[in-house]
């Protein structure tokens, strides 16, 4: 399906199929991950997961744009405050159109940068507070409680210790909610807040932070997680593609959760992927992306299975 002309800032596509029931049905804004890229494209793996949705009623299911250039300054120690900011115009654009709460589905990075947009906090220079446009939040193979302990490091972020003058609430709220770590903790390093994950889990640990919507989680459990020896390797045990797989996954888990033998979708630990109070979906035999021959959170066998979460 071809992209309309009109839609130059997002990627909505709408119900044509005469559905009456899309008329009772929320519309759905899509929040990429961390690094997707070209994510209105024909070819998306978004694009598999809009139609879906079309086709299980919703009146519009809307990709939010991004590409591998809008998420490098993140990599240096940039803030999301464009992911959030888009985010906003989106659910408020959804909602003036259709005259309705709409529903959010985040893939990823996008389930725990949602929460962050849903919140009373200031993030990024502006309290967002878009909890009461959003009727459902529902989150697929999202690592809410990383523990960023990437392989390649994680820059801590600019904004969190330079604010800008008309940011001054938000340092504010920072330094409040530093203290009150620093209170509670024997370590002061690990007491700080150096990311909008670590932002957003002080300030919304749990789905009830983040009333009046309603939080669902999703996670996939198709693998798990299995130290690699190089032993194996070198004695043919293991092939050199299923070595690279195996450690690729040993890298995710351990970054995500601190261990390796434990179920996931490839990416995110299921352990990692639940919010508290949130309402739960573990799917087995679900990856966290789309590849040939896999099951993943946008696949037509899968996306039924928690789209009856959503109005």
């Amino acid at each position: 399906m071809q992209l309309p002309s009109r839609f130059q800032c997002c990627a909505e596509v709408t119900s044509s199929s005469g559905n009456n029931s899309s008329s009772s049905r929320s519309p759905v804004l899509i929040l990429p991950g961390f690094l997707s890229n070209n994510t209105t494209s024909a070819t998306s793996q978004y694009r598999e997961l809009a139609d879906n949705l079309l086709q299980l009623g919703h009146p519009a299911a809307e990709i939010l744009p991004a590409s591998t250039w809008d998420w490098l300054p993140t990599l240096s120690g940039g803030s999301f405050g464009w992911y959030v900011e888009r985010l906003a115009e989106a659910v408020q654009r959804l909602q003036a159109k259709h005259q309705q709460q709409i529903s959010l589905v985040g893939i990823s990075a996008g389930g725990w940068l949602a929460r962050l947009a849903l919140g009373s906090e200031p993030y990024a220079g502006k309290v967002w507070g878009l909890a009461p446009s959003v009727h459902t939040l529902v989150t697929c193979g999202t690592p809410h409680h990383s523990l960023e302990a990437y392989p390649f490091g994680r820059a801590e972020e600019t904004w969190l210790v330079d604010q800008p003058q008309d940011a001054q609430m938000e340092a504010a709220a920072l330094q409040e909610a530093s203290t009150r770590s620093s209170s509670s903790s024997s370590s002061s390093s690990s007491s700080r807040i150096t990311t909008s994950l670590q932002y957003a889990n002080h300030h919304y640990p749990d789905a009830s932070s983040l009333q009046p919507t309603r939080i669902v989680c999703v996670i996939g459990s198709a693998v798990t997680g299995k130290r690699v020896e190089l032993a194996e390797v070198l004695k043919l045990r293991m092939s050199v593609a299923d070595a690279n797989y195996a450690w690729f996954v040993q890298s995710s888990y351990q970054a995500n959760c601190g261990q390796v033998e434990v179920d996931g979708d490839g990416v995110c630990p299921v352990q990692t992927g639940l919010l508290p109070g949130a309402e739960q979906l573990v799917l087995p035999g679900v990856w966290h992306n789309a590849e040939p021959g896999k099951l993943w959170y946008g696949s037509q066998q899968v996306v039924p299975l928690w789209d009856s979460f959503l109005p």
